[in-house]
Parts: C-alpha cells; structure tokens; sequence
C-alpha cells in the first residue's frame, strides 16, 4: 500500500503496486455484486406460486418488483466495475474522465470504479445545482454580486463570492 502521507497530487500516474491493489479491490467487488445480482434475481422470481388472497398476491409482486428494482442497481454497478477493469488495458486506470487528472487514491480505495475525481464531481454538482455555469469548458462560479444580463448579452462578474471567500476575476463570463 502506498503510503498516505505521500502526496499524489505531485504524481503522473500510479505505481505497479497501487495498479494491482485497486484491481484487486474491483474484482473483490465484483465476486460481491455477482452474488447479490444472483441472490437478487432468485428472490424475485423464486416462490411465484399462486396466491389466494388478492393482498397477499400484491405482496408478492411488490416484493418482486422491488428485487428487481435492486438487480438492476447492481446490474448498473456491475458494468460500472467491467468498465474501470478494462481501463486496465487500456492504461486509463485512475485518471478522471473529466480532467485527466489522477484520481485521489484514497476515493479510489472506497470506490475503485470511480470516473471522476471529487473536485470534478463537485464542480458538475455545482454546475447542476445552478451555482455554476459551464461557459467555453471554464466553469464561473455565481455568487451574491453576479451581474445579471438580458438574453443577447453577455455580462462580466467582477466579484465572486463563495463560502465565504472573495475571489475576484475580470474575465468570467455568464449567461443568464
């Protein structure tokens, strides 16, 4: 294992060792979500015996659905586990989809089939939430001093502020 003081942020990619630990942890995961895909499946198809009783059928099929339900997530999980693992091949492993940046190993250890990286993650959050807008691949953050513009025009921000901060930029451009 790598050792956590080391600070990743000055690497260009993982070591052998790390590569093999975070594989390693994908197909651990993977024999996990088989097993719960499987048991998952079973449930919701097993005991399909009819039932008297109109409640206890509606049961039944609630019940059914909702494994199914929870087949499907982990179906989704599962091609998300495929996907990091054929990265391997493809010397990807680790990097976000995002930015290219290398993905903190310590996200990695907790979910080895990430895409992106907390920082990229965050600022599609932001960008979702509507504290952000994506303009040019820059993301401009809003804050209590945006400017506001009408719809043909575009409007500079010269003050930011966010979580307390005052960040100051003359060349952000919004849409409004």
């Amino acid at each position: 294992m790598t050792n956590e003081t080391e600070d990743w942020h000055d690497k260009d990619e993982y070591s052998d060792e790390e590569l093999a630990e975070f594989r390693q942890l994908l197909l651990d995961e993977r024999e996990r979500v088989m097993a719960r895909l499987r048991m998952r499946v079973s449930e919701a198809v097993g005991d399909t015996q009819a039932m008297p009783d109109e409640s206890d059928q509606a049961q039944q099929l609630t019940e059914q659905a909702y494994m199914l339900r929870l087949a499907d997530k982990e179906q989704k999980l599962l091609k998300l586990i495929d996907k990091a693992l054929k990265k391997f091949a493809e010397d990807e492993y680790g990097f976000c989809e995002g930015t290219g940046d290398l993905i903190n190993p310590a996200r990695l250890r907790l979910r080895p089939w990430t895409r992106y990286s907390i920082e990229y993650k965050e600022e599609q959050e932001r960008i979702k939430k509507g504290f952000a807008t994506k303009r040019n691949n820059n993301t401009v953050l809003r804050g209590d001093k945006l400017a506001k513009t009408d719809d043909d025009h575009q409007s500079r921000i010269s003050h930011i502020k966010l979580d307390g901060l005052d960040k100051s930029t003359d060349e952000g451009l919004i849409d409004e």
